[in-house]
């Protein structure tokens, strides 16, 4: 989407843009994805799935990637 406004009124107008785009998809059934990494590991014991995915988390919190609420493990 793209907008102009006055001089430091973006954040106001954009933020308002949003929640409108965020009520019309929810209104149609549309759902946002979770904020969440799932590492699928095949095999193995739970034990060392575990690990594996705390590996995961690490180097993703590692490069700094803000989107990462948690990891899960199935």
């Amino acid at each position: 989407m793209k907008f102009m406004t006055i001089p430091n009124e973006q954040w106001v107008i954009r933020r308002e843009a949003y929640h409108r785009v965020q009520e019309g998809l929810r209104a149609a059934g549309i759902e946002f994805a979770h904020r969440q990494v799932t590492v699928h590991v095949p095999g193995g014991e739970n034990e060392d799935k575990k690990g594996v995915a705390g590996a995961a988390a690490t180097t993703v919190v590692n490069q700094d990637a803000p989107a990462v609420a948690s990891v899960g493990v199935r």
